[in-house]
């Protein structure tokens, strides 16, 4: 465990298959519906599929699938994140509240997705959308 200085940051927080996970409030949209999503034919496996709200098509992806955890039951809410003007979501078992952390730290047992803020003693993995975009090639 290695420990990072940093300013104050706030996230949002939310988690899947009972982990819980922050992404950069920054970075994030409103927690959405997502059990509707439509299956993109040919893309890649962490693309869960499309829907289409306020105007916008939305690009759901599949947070067991990314995080290699065991295949989940159809998550009904997700998080929309912004790339400009593209917008994604990822499927999250419960989203929770913001919150806020001055140090960020890594868990060097872990492959991917390493970095982590602690909030009353319980460890929140941070999901940068860069790195999950990363990981789906775009």
């Amino acid at each position: 465990m290695t420990k990072m200085n940093k300013r104050a940051t706030k996230y949002i927080s939310f988690s899947i298959d009972g982990t819980y996970y922050a992404m950069p409030v920054n970075a994030v949209g409103p927690f959405i519906k997502g059990d509707n999503s439509l299956p993109v034919p040919k893309a890649n496996e962490l693309i869960k599929g499309l829907i289409y709200q306020n105007g916008k098509i939305i690009t759901i992806i599949d947070s067991a699938k990314l995080l290699n955890l065991p295949k989940q039951n159809k998550f009904a809410t997700c998080l929309s994140f912004y790339r400009g003007e593209e917008v994604f979501a990822l499927n999250v078992d419960e989203g929770s509240e913001t919150v806020k952390s001055t140090n960020i730290f890594i868990d060097r047992n872990k492959k991917k997705f390493k970095k982590y803020i602690k909030i009353n003693k319980n460890k929140f993995y941070i999901l940068d959308p860069e790195e999950i975009l990363k990981e789906l090639a775009l």
